[in-house]
């Protein structure tokens, strides 16, 4: 009968448009959906459910087009709710029946929050609807209210398809929710990248033998007997079979069970359908079926139970869909389309109402007692990181989630700096995986650290190093750590949780693209870098008010003209405002030139040769004289007195207008009586004619020789040694972590207090420093882009290897006191890097038995494969030395030392140093306005200071000297971290040994020193080494 009606019900009529009559049906439905909400407390259809939290992989799946949403990789967190639609329940009760005949219903929210989602989709057992627009709906909602056989009857005579849909869809009692098909019915668009007209549909079905294979028959469907029942009988009287024994509750009980004792997945399907020319309104007839294949296009896998007032307060909007997904508008009542459209305006108006009812309704089914909390919530102490607000958090766990946890402000509860404690209880999460955090506030959240105890099975208390801002609406999922006695299942939700973190960072966190430089992120402004990642508002205050005391100084010494520089010590009245320096008073002695290459602000070029280069036209002739008596070039080179620095790199670079830098080299010599010191000096790297300078010429003849010499040591420290050796090699280290490892990991703690601000800083470098027209322009000889290509020719020769303080000083043969005394900064490096190192090795042996383990961790892998593939992105993946992997304990240590130490310590040396030996131009010149003597020719002091830097450019250099020598108020310093992620006993028993050890060294420096008098070495002092680069 119903098969004969149907066979003629489509295509119905389609009138013309018909916007008034379509708003007059929506408000009727509308009306329809506030009264049953009111009436019911609940929901109106769908009435009672059960859900999970869990996470969505899009996998890959060629025949699904390209498009925004569904990318290859991406991972969403996801909650499922199962329900009954029509809700049947027992007779004479009002407990809703699991074991009816029942169309059973499955909501997707692609993500954690209660309401907001960019994805809520809606399905159905059965692949049709029981209705397909506004008027074949109406009729549906009246019939169902009046629990009457006869109107049912006529509203199945009119509307044939709802009746088989009826037929298709229900399910009397399954064993389970999960073993069900669930159908959107309904269709959207879908706009791929390639443009073609699409529309889709999905279903969601049994993850099976998983994506790619067939799926299984579909089980529990009608058979004949109730296929009868539900041609002839209303749908309210679908009961329970009488030999049925099962609880009313027994298949949502089966789903919190299920999703707690194992791993629960789904296959998300999409089903395709191409548009034509010819194609008419019958391709959105929900109860006509495109006959195109479902296409896997992602796996649910669902991680814990939600409670149940939790899930009676989630909604689902129809509206919350991708902007390559839309809904189709429609253009009148009739239209198929209209079903849709107008459920995205009624389910908003219709949860907002319900909520009023299910906001303070307990769990009905609590699957165990409640259980006391003790959380302890510490707000980062920097500036600007407190709030007026109620902090939110979501514990899940093997046994399940806790409802929102509301942590309330109680005045400065999570004002900055402020460690408030709080006592709360909720469901017993069993082993904890991950939380979720957010906060009400209007502002960023700058959230510490998180301490949790409770007791489940046995006391149990986890930490959640957050140490990031959390702005509103923000709900941030961060993994808890894994330790030995971790279960199997819960690895398996913190593995989750940590691909949903890791998904969110690298959105954060992209790549710049290119092997010029080493990579950073794609940030070009810091004000549009993550907050976290921002300058602190004290930190970004101290910087401009250090810049501004810095240009005060050049603004009076620019009043001085050039030509009132008589002399040399006339430059001494730059220092207008700011101190003079005292320690290089004695700037024209060849024992202070040779002291400032060991310890001086670029102490790290000098190296041991046995032979020298051919190039380097000095002959023992030169150096007759200036060498002790009775030494020759041959017997000191065999003795290994001689030293050698050499500028080379700088050969073919541009420079900038009007300025001169000299492809330099020299010879130093030093053995155990005698002080470091130059003995000869050559400007040009080829030709026979060039020049050799030495302590033989005339005074200003050797002094201008040195100050050429010492400016292309300036612009090799300025662009390599300073701001590629430790700014822009770092700055990928950060970016990297960020995106690789999960916070709670042992490298991520170790290495992200050392990588702080570097993002910040370099982002404000690229737009203030070396941009162009910025400051390098103005006080380095190699500026106006030569710089940059300075930085890059250095950086093709860069190899990670670099970075490891011992083999540096072994490579430049100056590893020992034997190699060359009274190379402090050598002496205090190798103390250093040993004190972190042994830190490192610490930290990492508490977490690591073996080698094998660091090489089975894919977090760690996928760390180094990232800084080879992307951070330090060369011709190919070997040219920069980053090993493919990272295979054992030591090899681990040895570079995070190396990261950890250049961040540090390299840094405190390179940079901080930079007033006392640039801010008296003729010590340190960045420019010279004359190139070097071609020949032997007389200079005058007039010569000399005709070649270096003019008032202007001197001014400049000492200004942006100033700035980047100065420490931050809110600076701290290496041993002693601005994020606490030191979490056990033996980690924080590691850091107290890191800091005893740092104490030790400063007291070797400071008796060192005291000794030293001015010419003390003061650089690598623990207490004046940041433990990040910050300016």
């Amino acid at each position: 009968m119903f098969d004969a009606a149907s066979n003629s019900e489509f295509p119905i009529p389609m009138p013309p448009p018909n916007a008034f009559g379509l708003l007059v049906m929506q408000l009727k439905i509308a009306f329809m959906f506030v009264f049953g909400t009111l009436m019911q407390k609940r929901r109106p259809t769908h009435p009672v459910g059960v859900g999970a939290i869990g996470q969505f992989t899009v996998i890959e799946n060629s025949k699904v087009p390209k498009n925004a949403f569904f990318t290859k990789g991406k991972t969403m967190p996801i909650i499922l709710r199962h329900s009954n639609a029509v809700g049947v329940k027992l007779a004479d009760s009002e407990m809703y029946d699991d074991a009816s005949l029942e169309i059973r219903g499955c909501a997707l929210k692609f993500s954690n929050a209660v309401d907001e989602s960019p994805f809520d989709l809606h399905l159905n057992t059965g692949e049709f609807a029981g209705f397909f627009n506004l008027d074949s709906f109406l009729p549906f909602v009246f019939q169902m209210a009046t629990f009457n056989d006869s109107a049912y009857k006529a509203w199945g005579m009119k509307y044939p398809t709802g009746i088989k849909a009826g037929i298709g869809g229900v399910r009397r009692a399954p064993d389970s929710y999960c073993d069900l098909h669930y159908y959107s019915q309904t269709c959207r668009e879908f706009h791929a990248l390639d443009g073609k007209k699409r529309y889709c549909k999905f279903r969601l079905v049994p993850y099976g033998a998983g994506p790619g294979t067939d799926v299984g028959q579909e089980p529990f469907l009608p058979d004949e007997a109730d296929q009868n029942l539900i041609a002839t009988t209303h749908m309210m009287k679908y009961r329970r079979l009488p030999n049925e024994k099962r609880l009313p509750d027994y298949l949502r009980n089966e789903f919190c069970t299920k999703v707690a004792g194992e791993a629960v997945r789904y296959r998300l399907q999409i089903q395709l359908y191409e548009a034509t020319s010819s194609d008419t309104a019958e391709i959105f007839n929900p109860n006509k079926a495109w006959g195109t294949e479902f296409l896997d296009v992602g796996v649910v896998r669902l991680h814990a139970a939600l409670p149940q007032h939790s899930v009676e307060n989630l909604s689902f909007g129809m509206n919350r869909t991708p902007a390559c997904m839309p809904l189709t508008r429609p253009i009148n009542s009739q239209d198929y389309n209209s079903l849709n459209w107008t459920r995205a305006v009624v389910y908003e108006t219709s949860y907002k109402i319900r909520r009023v009812f299910t906001r303070g309704r307990k769990d009905v089914y609590a699957p165990e007692a409640s259980k006391k909390y003790t959380i302890k919530v510490t707000t980062h102490s920097i500036a600007g990181s407190g709030i007026d607000g109620d902090v939110v958090l979501q514990f899940v766990g093997t046994r399940g989630a806790t409802p929102k946890i509301v942590l309330h402000d109680l005045g400065d509860s999570f004002a900055t700096g402020a460690i408030s404690t709080h006592f709360v209880h909720a469901d017993d999460i069993g082993e904890p995986a991950y939380a979720i955090i957010s906060q009400t506030s209007k502002s960023s959240w700058n959230c510490g650290r998180i301490d949790v105890t409770f007791t489940s099975q046995i006391p149990t208390s986890f930490t959640l190093n957050v140490w990031r801002y959390i702005g509103q609406g923000v709900r941030f999922v961060l993994p808890c750590s894994i330790t030995p006695t971790t279960s199997l299942a819960c690895r398996q939700l913190i593995a989750d949780a940590t691909e949903q973190y890791l998904s969110f960072m690298k959105k954060e966190f992209d790549w710049s693209n290119g092997s010029y430089l080493p990579n950073h992120s794609t940030y070009d402004d810091h004000s549009k870098l993550p907050i976290t990642e921002q300058f602190s508002s004290t930190k970004y205050k101290d910087f401009f008010v250090d810049t501004f005391v810095g240009f005060e100084n050049k603004g009076v010494a620019e009043m001085i003209k050039d030509e009132e520089i008589k002399s040399l010590d006339d430059y001494y009245r730059l220092y207008a405002s700011l101190p003079p320096v005292a320690i290089i008073r004695d700037w024209r002695s060849d024992e202070e030139f040779g002291r400032q290459f060991m310890n001086g602000t670029h102490p790290n070029q000098v190296r041991k040769v046995s032979q020298i280069p051919a190039k380097f036209r000095v002959t023992e002739e030169h150096v007759r004289g200036v060498l002790p008596p009775g030494k020759t070039l041959e017997s000191e080179l065999a003795a290994g007195h001689i030293f050698m620095v050499d500028y080379e790199i700088l050969e073919d670079i541009k420079r900038g207008q009007g300025y001169c830098v000299e492809n330099s080299m020299a010879l130093f010599f030093a053995d155990k009586s005698t002080a470091l010191r130059p003995i000869c000096i050559q400007h040009f790297q080829s030709g026979a004619s060039a020049p050799v300078w030495t302590p033989k010429d005339g005074e200003y003849e050797w002094l201008l020789a040195k100050a050429h010499l010492m400016c292309s040591d300036g612009n090799v420290h300025q662009m390599i040694s300073h701001l590629l050796g430790t700014h822009l090699l770092m700055e990928p280290w950060s970016v990297c972590v960020e995106r690789t490892l999960p916070r709670n990991h042992p490298v991520y703690r170790v290495l992200r207090p050392h990588l702080i601000y570097v993002i910040a800083i370099n982002t404000l470098g690229r737009s203030l420093l070396i941009s162009p027209g910025g400051v390098t322009d103005r006080v380095v000889a190699v500026g106006q882009g030569g710089h940059m290509d300075l930085m890059s020719k250095a950086y093709q020769r860069f190899k990670l290897d670099d970075l490891h303080v011992p083999t540096s000083f072994k490579k430049r043969g100056v590893l020992s006191e034997g190699d060359l005394r009274g190379y402090h900064h050598r002496d205090d490096s190798l103390r250093a890097w040993a004190c972190l190192r042994r830190f490192a090795k610490s930290i990492f042996k508490l977490h690591y038995t073996s080698d094998a383990e660091v090489a089975a961790d894919p977090y760690i892998q996928s760390m180094i494969l990232e800084m080879q593939g992307y951070g330090y992105q060369g011709t190919d993946r070997s040219q920069h030395g980053v090993p493919g992997s990272i295979d054992s304990i030591d090899q681990l240590v040895d570079i995070c030392t190396s990261v950890m130490y250049t961040c540090s310590f390299t840094h405190a040396a390179v940079n901080f140093s930079q007033w006392d030996y640039y801010s008296y131009c003729p010590n340190r010149p960045l420019i010279m306005r004359k190139p070097a003597p071609t020949k032997k020719v007389p200079v005058t002091e007039k010569d000399v200071i005709d070649a270096l830097p003019s008032v202007g450019q001197a001014a400049q250099t000492m200004a942006t000297g100033w700035t980047l020598s100065q420490f931050s108020k809110e600076e701290v310093f290496v041993g002693h971290y601005i994020t606490d992620m030191m979490i056990t006993p033996a980690e924080i028993a590691a850091l107290q040994d890191l800091r005893s050890e740092l104490r030790a060294m400063g007291r070797q420096i400071e008796n060192r020193n005291a000794k030293l008098g001015v010419k003390a070495y003061p650089y690598m002092h623990p207490e004046r080494v940041p433990s990040n680069i910050g300016v």
